[in-house]
């Protein structure tokens, strides 16, 4: 009888590699403004939810089971049983965003921390064992958290005062991780990276009967220094000539009103370079 042949183990650089590729522009974007286990329990979600859709879509069955999710996503059934009664999405609060937002959270709504006259936040010692910012930050923080590095971040932000060394008065209770612009900056981008993923998928499923939607990349790595800027320039141009030709040509297809069986469709231009 033959000996039994041992195959050799498939490559995974590939899929850890395009992860890589993936998570680190959202981390980019993320980090400082959403806690990093807010954002493993959104991809959770997001698991389930891509799960479910290619269970019952893609592969025809009634319904998706925990068993078969549990496979398709590596999750425990409990932790899938938990996000589907209460999603992440809609459960989350803003104290729950950051440890910033859960400092000033607990500062301003917990009575232990709140002056018995005025209601208001208490001006806190910054050191003690009692009541005091470093165990504000010891609790909602995490203890390997130190005090002076969430001080520096939430006088950064304008929603502390230090009203002397041994003192610190709360200004805002409110954490604004980014301004009106990064905002707005943030919104965008995901909105593209969205729909760059949708075109993905897209092409990943293309068959005979599906033709694959345009997706295409053109850079080089040879641009001398001294001509990036006119490099630039002209790119610039020739991206806003075809913005206004595609512009143009969904103007003369759109209809005046839309209808429940219309379309959405466009095209996402991006410029980039290397960090």
């Amino acid at each position: 009888m033959g000996q039994p042949q041992h195959q050799q183990e498939p490559e995974v650089d590939w899929v850890v590699n395009s992860a890589q590729n993936m998570f680190k522009p959202i981390a980019q974007l993320l980090v400082g403004k959403l806690s990093c286990q807010v954002a493993v329990d959104l991809l959770k979600e997001a698991y389930i939810e891509e799960a479910t859709r290619q269970l019952i879509k893609e592969e025809g069955r009634k319904r998706a089971t925990k068993s078969a999710l549990a496979l398709k996503t590596g999750l425990d059934t409990r932790a899938i049983s938990a996000l589907e009664a209460e999603p992440s999405s809609e459960s989350l609060k803003p104290a729950d965003l950051s440890p910033e937002a859960a400092v000033l959270n607990a500062w301003s709504t917990e009575k232990t921390y709140q002056d018995e006259k005025t209601g208001k936040p208490k001006v806190l010692p910054v050191y003690g064992r009692g009541v005091s910012f470093q165990t504000l930050v010891m609790r909602n923080a995490g203890r390997n958290v130190t005090c002076p590095t969430v001080l520096g971040r939430l006088a950064d932000s304008g929603n502390i005062e230090m009203l002397s060394v041994d003192e610190v008065r709360m200004v805002s209770p409110h954490y604004i991780a980014a301004d009106e612009a990064e905002q707005t900056a943030i919104e965008a981008g995901s909105v593209s990276m969205n729909r760059l993923g949708q075109a993905i998928a897209h092409n990943l499923r293309a068959g005979s009967k599906t033709a694959p939607w345009l997706q295409e990349v053109r850079w080089s790595r040879r641009i001398p220094e001294d001509r990036l800027d006119e490099v630039r320039r002209k790119l610039h141009e020739t991206l806003k000539e075809q913005i206004a030709a595609i512009e143009q040509e969904l103007d003369s297809a759109e209809a005046p009103v839309r209808q429940n069986d219309h379309h959405t469709l466009g095209v996402g231009w991006y410029y980039w370079e290397d960090a």
